[in-house]
């Protein structure tokens, strides 16, 4: 018995090009040691910068906005993608633009297993 990748059958599981889907990618940057609300006002300005800019054709309408009670910018924007690797590459490619253009700094939890102690500056944003 095969087992199927379900994700095939939205892009489809036939040799030929499956057509392109579009999908949104929501993401939270929250202040590490917290923010001002002109700090996160001036991140939500640089991260919408980078994506039209340096992301266009990646990252399709983006859209950002602050949550100052949560002390966090709040990022939205569509990939279109024809297959399951291209939607990753294109998603990891924005997030490497707001990381390397920006003053963002991507951890995920292994990150923060491997190096509690991490000695960062003040009021770095992160993806939530």
């Amino acid at each position: 018995m095969a087992i199927q990748n379900p994700l095939l059958r939205l892009f489809g599981g036939s040799s030929e090009r499956p057509p392109v889907a579009s999908f949104q990618v929501v993401a939270n940057l929250c202040a590490v040691d917290g923010a001002t609300n002109a700090e996160l006002e001036a991140a939500a300005d640089r991260a919408l910068e980078i994506l039209t800019e340096r992301a266009a054709g990646t990252a399709l309408g983006p859209v950002v906005g602050c949550n100052f009670e949560a002390g966090s910018v709040e990022i939205e924007f569509t990939v279109e993608a024809s297959s399951p690797t291209e939607l990753h590459r294109k998603i990891g490619e924005a997030f490497r633009r707001l990381e390397e253009e920006g003053t963002f700094k991507y951890h995920d939890s292994s990150t923060a297993r491997l190096d509690p102690q991490q000695d960062e500056p003040k009021r770095k944003m992160v993806p939530a």
